[in-house]
Parts: C-alpha cells; sequence; structure tokens
C-alpha cells in the first residue's frame, strides 16, 4: 500500500517509543489511513474526559449549578470548559459526584455508553483517566471521537487554544485564562474540530484529534509517546502529510 509507505516513512523521522500507538481513520470513507499497534488495549489517560463531556452533557443544562462540596456551586459549562481545555480532574470528579446516584452511577453511564458505542475493550474506573484501569485501543477511541464530535459544545469548546472568562468580583472586572492542554497544535492548525490530551505515567503522551482535511473528517489518535514534544511532532507531521490532505 503506497499510501500506507509514505506515512510510515513520515512517521519514522519522529523518535518515539516502540510501543506507542498511531491511528489515522477516515471516518466518511471507513478507511484506515496508517495504523500502528492500534489493537493493543492500553491507559488513555485524560482522553477519558471526552466520554466525561458526553455523559454531562446528556444530564446537565449548561447552566444548571452543581455543589463543588466546600459551600459554592459552579456551572456546568464552566466545569465543561475546565475539563476540556485544561484538563482538570476537579471538574471531572464535581460533574460526575453531582449526578443522579451519584459518582458510582456516572462511572455506569460512561461504560454503557461505550457498550452502546460497540467498544468491547474499552473501560472507564474513574471520570478523569488518572487511574490505568481506564483502558482502550486506538481503533476503539476512533468511534468515541467520532461521536463526541456531535456535541456542539465539545467542538466549540475543545479546539479553542485558550479560553477566556471574565468574572465581575464587586467593582473590579477579571479575566481567567484557560490554556489549552494542546495549545501549541491548535494555534497552528485551524482544521481540528475535537481535541483531547491525556497523561499518566502508565500511559504515556497521548491525543486524539478529529480534524477536518478538504471536507473529509479524520481521526488521528496517538497513544503512548515518551515527551511531550515527541508526541506534538508526530502530530504536526500527521496533520501535514499530503496523502490525507
Amino acid at each position: 500500500n503506497i499510501i500506507l509507505l509514505l506515512l510510515l516513512t513520515v512517521v519514522a523521522g519522529v523518535q518515539a517509543s516502540e510501543a506507542h500507538t498511531i491511528l489515522v481513520y477516515n471516518v466518511g470513507t471507513k478507511e484506515t489511513v496508517l495504523s500502528e499497534n492500534a489493537d493493543i488495549v492500553r491507559p488513555m489517560a485524560s482522553i477519558t474526559k471526552l466520554m466525561t463531556a458526553m455523559i454531562a452533557l446528556d444530564r446537565y443544562a449548561l447552566s444548571d449549578k452543581l455543589s463543588t462540596g466546600k459551600k459554592s456551586r459552579v456551572t456546568v459549562e464552566q466545569l465543561l470548559i475546565r475539563l476540556l481545555v485544561r484538563s482538570d480532574n476537579a471538574a471531572a470528579e464535581i460533574l460526575a459526584r453531582n449526578y443522579p446516584q451519584g459518582r458510582t452511577a456516572f462511572i455506569r453511564a460512561m461504560n454503557d455508553r461505550s457498550a452502546q458505542l460497540g467498544l468491547a475493550d474499552t473501560k472507564f474506573s474513574d471520570p478523569s483517566g488518572i487511574l490505568s484501569t481506564n483502558t482502550t485501543t486506538a481503533k476503539e477511541l476512533v468511534k468515541l471521537v467520532a461521536a463526541s464530535g456531535n456535541y456542539n459544545f465539545i467542538r466549540r469548546i475543545s479546539s479553542q487554544p485558550a479560553i477566556y472568562q471574565t468574572s465581575q468580583v464587586k467593582k473590579t472586572t477579571k479575566t481567567v485564562t484557560f490554556a489549552n492542554t494542546n495549545s501549541n497544535i491548535l494555534f497552528e492548525f485551524n482544521n481540528i474540530l475535537v481535541s483531547k490530551t491525556g497523561f499518566t505515567n502508565k500511559a504515556g503522551r497521548c491525543l486524539a484529534m478529529l480534524v477536518d482535511k478538504n471536507g473529509q473528517e479524520h481521526v488521528i489518535i496517538i497513544l503512548g509517546e515518551q515527551t511531550k514534544q515527541s508526541r506534538d511532532q508526530l502530530a504536526r507531521n500527521l496533520l501535514t502529510t499530503s496523502t490525507i490532505n
């Protein structure tokens, strides 16, 4: 396959762990463009938060206010921004704890949605991805990322390199900046529709993106990269390779 050989040449230019996983998938044509170790079950780290966001959006209105457990309340919209942009683990936990019947029911809903999507090797143990028992394969993540792209809020927020929120405290206007954990790539490319990074020691550096390549949506999955720099460079190569333009 000429396309596969060309892409493998591009990928070979990046120093990365032999055990990393790469998958590029054309959603429209249902064709795999590039695949390396795409069937290996491995931790997904904070890519988990795409599922957390979907379950939360199905249950809550953006204007709903949830208890933080510290005698204060915060809107679901604010929590989801922190979740998707800053990859805030505390935001994930607040969304889960306030779910009807609580955190356990929220995680059950995550696994139920996984089953509905036909993801036999995708399991969730927590809403943030901090546990290594949140596992998946790149092939299954394709379906999860594509499903998250059906939520306008996830598209709009996760693809922003930074979100700026203003609040009024007495007579003072305060602006808070939430930098996206994938800001380097999002500043460089304007065709990314959904973006989520992840990292734990066991999962390595991870990235899941839904991108528009000349009117065709592609999912790009990178799992188990050794460094943020190698992950970002690999993402750049995959985004600019002429065979998927």
